[in-house]
C-alpha cells in the first residue's frame, strides 16, 4: 500500500474494497495507524460502538458524516465491498466535488478461499457472512470494478491469497504497471479488461485523418428468418480482428433470390491491430465471396450509411471498368 500523501489543494477519497474475507479491513485499519489525520468513516465500527442503533440509523449517520467531510473538502477513507451499483454513488459524489479518488482493491484467488477465511474469522469471534452472499459479492464486485475503473484516479490491486498483501498491479490514468509475474488470475482479468478498453478508447479518439472505412457487401442464398448466415459470421470475424462495425445495412432479397447485406467497417490506420484487420478483410474477400469496397478516408466517413454504400458500389464499378479498358 502506498504512502498517503499530505492534503494540499485537492482532497483525496481513499477507498478500501474487495470481497468478504479478503483482508480489506486489515489494510483499512493499517491506514488508520499510519495516517491518523485521515478520518475513517466506518459504519461497522459505529455499530460496534453503538449497538442500540438500527441499520438504518447507522447508514444515515455514515452518509451525514461523509457529506460533512466532503463539504469541508477534507480527505477521508471508507471501506466497502463495491458489490452494488449504489456503492459507486459515493465515488461519483466525491469526483463531482473535486476529489481525487484512490482505490486499494484486495482479493483472493477464489470464492472458496474467501469463504474459508470468513469461517476462520467466525471461529475467532468475528462476524459471519453467508457463503452465498460471499460468492455473489466476489463476482459482482470484480464485474463492477471493470465497468467503473475510470472513476478512480489510481487503483492498487493487491492479492492476499498465498502471501500477505502482495501488490498485483497498479493502474493510473489508463497506464498499467504489473507488480507480480505471473499475476494472479483475478488480477490478470482486471488488467486484461482495462487494456482492451484503453485500446478501444484510443481507437475512438483517433482524428478523422487517421481513420479508414470499408464497406463489405455480403451476398448469400435466401434463408429462413432468424437463421445464422454469412453476414453474421463476417461481422463476428471483423470485430474479432479489432475493427469496429459501425453500421449494418439489413439483408434484403434481390431478384435472383439472393440476400445482400452491407457492413460498414471503421478502423485506424495507426491501430496496433492493423495487420490483423487487413488480413481479416482479405480473408473475407477470398473465403466468403464477399466484396470489400474501400472508400475515401475522410469524405466517405462523414457520409450517411446509405450514401457510403452507394459510394462503395460506385468505386467497385469504376474498378471493373478500369480493368476492362486495360
Amino acid at each position: 500500500m502506498s504512502e498517503v500523501r499530505p492534503v494540499e489543494q485537492q482532497p483525496v477519497l481513499y477507498v478500501f474494497a474487495g470481497p468478504n474475507g479478503a483482508g480489506k479491513s486489515t489494510l483499512f485499519n493499517a491506514m488508520a495507524a499510519r495516517s491518523p489525520s485521515v478520518e475513517q468513516v466506518n459504519g461497522d465500527v459505529l455499530k460496534q460502538q453503538n449497538p442500540q442503533l438500527s441499520g438504518f440509523d447507522v447508514e444515515a449517520m455514515t452518509a451525514q458524516r461523509i457529506k460533512e467531510l466532503r463539504d469541508s473538502r477534507v480527505s477521508f477513507s471508507v471501506e466497502s465491498n463495491l458489490a452494488q451499483t449504489n456503492d459507486y454513488k459515493l465515488i461519483h459524489g466525491a469526483k463531482a466535488a473535486g476529489y481525487r479518488v484512490e482505490l486499494v482493491y484486495v482479493s483472493l484467488e477464489s470464492v472458496r478461499e474467501c469463504q474459508d477465511r470468513v469461517l476462520s474469522r467466525v471461529a475467532k469471534g468475528g462476524h459471519d457472512v453467508p457463503p452465498a452472499i460471499i460468492e455473489q459479492r466476489y463476482h459482482q464486485s470484480l464485474s463492477l470494478l471493470k465497468q467503473n475503473y475510470k472513476e478512480f484516479d489510481r487503483i492498487e490491486l493487491i492479492d492476499n491469497t498465498s502471501r500477505p498483501f502482495q501488490p498485483g498491479a497498479l493502474i493510473e490514468k489508463g497506464l498499467i504497471a504489473p507488480l507480480q509475474s505471473p499475476p494472479p488470475e483475478w488480477v490478470k482479468g482486471v488488467v486484461t479488461h482495462v487494456q482492451r478498453m484503453e485500446r478501444v478508447n484510443q481507437f475512438l479518439a483517433q482524428p478523422a485523418a487517421d481513420m479508414q472505412q470499408a464497406t463489405i457487401r455480403v451476398t448469400e442464398a435466401a434463408r429462413a428468418p432468424g437463421a445464422r448466415g454469412q453476414a453474421e459470421a463476417v461481422q463476428a470475424a471483423v470485430r474479432m480482428s479489432g475493427a469496429q462495425v459501425s453500421d449494418v445495412q439489413p439483408a434484403a432479397a434481390s431478384e435472383q433470390g439472393q440476400r445482400v447485406s452491407y457492413l460498414n467497417v471503421q478502423y485506424s490506420l495507426k491501430s496496433p491491430e492493423l495487420e490483423r484487420i487487413s488480413t481479416t478483410l482479405d480473408a473475407v474477400h477470398r473465403q466468403s465471396g464477399s466484396e470489400v469496397m474501400e472508400s475515401a478516408k475522410d469524405q466517405q466517413r462523414r457520409q450517411a450509411p446509405g450514401q457510403a454504400r452507394e459510394a462503395g458500389q460506385s468505386q467497385a464499378t469504376e474498378r471493373g471498368q478500369d480493368q476492362q479498358e486495360r
